[in-house]
């Protein structure tokens, strides 16, 4: 993997962003600390996690449908880590003052058994045998900006890909690549079903995006360790919940997931 050099502006950027996501500030970013590339901007978000050392607690992955990456300037997807602290079993509960956007999308999630070590050839069979689970999950995106994606795309990935919490539904053993073929999902805000969503909305199905992302860390010298939940796109696009609300993800057969959002 070749390195990227940060400028001073975007190492700036980086130690600003820490500081947002431990206190809940607002960063408001110079325009030459902002990456003109998506590889300067995950350069960014690496030393963002080094900075704030936050233990790995699930992948969410971003721009898993085309449409987005076209409206988004995206050349590919692009990856988030969520903080081991901040990735929760259902039903959770959440304070609304910690989750600013209170943002909620329904994802059908992968739990891997075993890691794939860095720097290795992955084949999609290597990830399949690597997977012990599926599971309904939520993924609640945040932002250390004023709004998620307020300043770009780019910005969007330096920013810990817009990763903020992930709640965690029931598992279920994997069953092989087509495990999610076919799963519908309804999302549902205190009873009332607000979106639905099917698990073929994701490009080539959730399976085929977490067999890239596997790919692309490998490849990058970046391991898959075993324990990790991977988040690979939403189905049910991105909805707002209020403050007191409570949102489900209810999957079918797979469960539900649920979280709350106290005042």
């Amino acid at each position: 993997m070749t390195q990227i050099l940060l400028n001073d502006a975007q190492r700036g950027l980086v130690n600003a962003l820490a500081v947002a996501w431990r206190d809940g500030t607002v960063v408001e970013p110079e325009p030459l600390a902002l990456p003109g590339d998506l590889d300067t901007a995950e350069a960014m978000q690496r030393a963002l996690a080094e900075t704030l050392d936050f233990g790995c607690g699930a992948h969410k992955l971003g721009a898993t449908v085309e449409a987005v990456r076209l409206r988004l300037g995206l050349p590919r997807t692009f990856y988030g880590t969520v903080a081991l602290a901040r990735a929760l079993p259902s039903p959770a509960t959440i304070p609304a003052s910690a989750a600013r956007f209170r943002v909620v999308e329904s994802e059908p999630a992968f739990r891997f058994a075993r890691g794939i070590p860095a720097g290795s050839d992955v084949t999609a069979d290597d990830v399949a045998a690597a997977i012990g689970a599926i599971l309904p999950a939520i993924e609640l995106p945040e932002s250390r900006f004023v709004a998620i994606g307020g300043h770009g795309p780019f910005a969007l990935v330096a920013d810990g890909g817009a990763a903020g919490w992930a709640i965690l539904g029931p598992e279920t053993p994997f069953d092989g690549p087509g495990a999610w073929d076919g799963a519908e999902v309804a999302l549902k805000i205190d009873g009332k079903t607000v979106a639905n969503g099917h698990t073929g909305d994701i490009d080539g199905g959730p399976f085929a995006a977490v067999v890239s992302h596997c790919q692309n860390l490998c490849a990058r010298g970046i391991a898959i360790p075993a324990g990790l939940a991977v988040l690979p796109g939403s189905c049910t696009g991105a909805v707002t919940v209020p403050v007191g609300s409570e949102a489900v993800a209810d999957f079918g057969r797979f469960g539900e997931v649920r979280v709350r959002f106290t005042p």
